[in-house]
Parts: C-alpha cells; structure tokens; sequence
C-alpha cells in the first residue's frame, strides 16, 4: 500500500511568504481550488489589460506625445500599477517597448527612401539624434547605413562590390 504524499503549498505575494497560508489550505482543503482558479483569473485579466495597451501603443506609438499614464489610463489602472505590471509580465519597461515599435515604424518608413530626419518626426521623436541613439541600441547600425543598406536590397544589389 503507498503511503499518501501531502501537496504543499508555498505562496509568495510581493516577496513576501506567508507562512499562515499552507496551514490554511490543509485545514481547507475546498478552498485550494478557488484560490487557485483566482489567482489565474488574476493572471488572465492582467495579460488581457497588457494586451490592450500593447493595442493602443501600437496603434499610437508615433504619437510624440504618447504617455504612459495615457497607456495605464486606457486600461483603467493607475500609472504605478500600470508601469509594476508591464516590467513584471514583459521583463520590460514601457520606454523601452515605445522605443522598439518607434524603431520598427522607422525601420518601415526609411525602406521606403525616408530621409532620417523625417522620418524621426513621423514616429514620434523629438529630434534625428534621438532616432539615431534608439535605432543604435535596438539594430545595431544607425539609421542612414540601414537605408542604404535597405534601398539596395529593394534595387537588387547585395551591397558588394
């Protein structure tokens, strides 16, 4: 006959352990599932708010404008919420994701024969150099070698002599 093992529980909020809580599950066993069910309720909401305003982002990054309390307002949190759980699902913060769809809107727009300093307008940065710093940091060349790299991929040279 095998021995039943016990199910522990360990839950962690905000770094914090709380040792009341396996105890409370084993005296309340009925309650383990809806705590459970909740907190992936929880989890699901959260990536569901992210998902809408990575949506509105996108749809607004070249916005010079665009704020992150703008964002957090969209999907009815708090910026400091707003910010917390952004950096906590995505490993991110949201800087930083503007400045990718910023540089992919870029990266698009200079395929077509955009002059850089246009260019930079049209997705939201204040200046060419801002464009130039930011496309360094995510690309890795700056912006007019990726034109003219692009534009002779689009005119069928490889780019050697």
């Amino acid at each position: 006959m095998k021995k039943k093992q016990a199910l522990t529980i360990t839950v962690q909020i905000e770094g914090n352990i709380d040792p009341k809580v396996p105890l409370y599950f084993k005296r309340h066993p009925e309650e383990l599932g809806r705590a459970v069910t909740y907190i992936f309720a929880t989890r699901v909401e959260q990536f569901a708010r992210l998902e809408l305003a990575l949506l509105y982002m996108q749809k607004h990054c070249c916005r010079g404008d665009l704020c992150e309390s703008e964002v957090a307002r969209q999907i009815g949190l708090r910026a400091p919420t707003f910010s917390a759980l952004f950096r906590k699902l995505l490993g991110e913060n949201y800087t930083m994701r503007l400045t990718k769809m910023r540089v992919a809107a870029a990266k698009a727009l200079l395929r077509r024969e955009g002059l850089v300093r246009e260019v930079a307008r049209q997705v939201g940065f204040s200046h060419s150099n801002t464009l130039s710093e930011a496309f360094m940091r995510t690309v890795g060349i700056n912006p007019c070698a990726f034109r003219i790299h692009a534009l002779a991929r689009r005119n069928g040279h490889n780019g050697r002599n």
